[in-house]
């Protein structure tokens, strides 16, 4: 996975939300909604709990919580979607 790309959790609490990859550890990413996680405060998760939902990238240095927001909100409507 690579910083600014879209995921979807697998597992845990927040199964089936979108997130924006802000940072890679290891094993592990810190991610982000805009909503309930921020981009200054990510959440860390598990690789193995995300999967892939879209390839596009962004720059996450310029973008700001409201920003991701209405990309995750895209990604949700899209995937409720027929």
């Amino acid at each position: 996975m690579i910083e600014g790309m879209i995921v979807k959790s697998i597992r845990g609490h927040d199964v089936g939300e979108h997130f924006i990859v802000v940072k890679k550890q290891g094993n592990y990413v810190y991610i982000a909604d805009g909503k309930n996680r921020k981009l200054a405060k990510p959440k860390l998760k598990n690789k193995k709990h995300l999967i892939i939902a879209d390839m596009q990238l962004i720059d996450i240095k310029t973008q700001t919580d409201k920003s991701v927001r209405r990309l995750i909100n895209h990604m949700n409507i899209m995937a409720k979607s027929p």
